[in-house]
């Protein structure tokens, strides 16, 4: 199975937003929040919208941009989702609850519904 870089996964960290493209047809990127896991990259999606990045990921895939580096990557749903639910919240409140005002972006993101959609990007 094909991993990340190590530089990679160290941009995703250090970046506060990472940007993703969905799909084949849409031009931009959009920021949002990833975390990393053993090697692994999520991301939650906040709005649960029909037409959204999660559904282009699992659709059709796309890239993901940390700074200048671009990598294309598949959307999945984790196998093991019910497994690394814990490590995923602690991740996101680990990176992102070094500021107060995210503390409540950062529950949204751990509540069932979000956690339910958890995308798990492969290289």
């Amino acid at each position: 199975m094909k991993k990340f870089s190590k530089a990679f996964l160290e941009c995703i960290n250090k970046q506060s937003i990472n940007h993703l493209r969905g799909g084949e047809d849409h031009p931009k990127f959009t920021g949002i929040w990833m975390v990393t896991l053993d090697g692994r990259i999520f991301a939650r999606s906040y709005y649960l919208r029909k037409r959204s990045w999660y559904n282009a990921f699992l659709e059709k895939g796309g890239e993901i941009k940390c700074v200048n580096a671009v990598v294309k990557v598949k959307g999945v749903k984790p196998a093991d989702l019910m497994k690394i639910t814990p490590a995923v919240n602690a991740a996101y409140q680990k990176k992102y609850g070094v500021r107060p005002t995210n503390q409540k972006w950062i529950d949204g993101l751990c509540e069932k519904e979000k956690v339910e959609k958890t995308m798990e990007f492969i290289p």
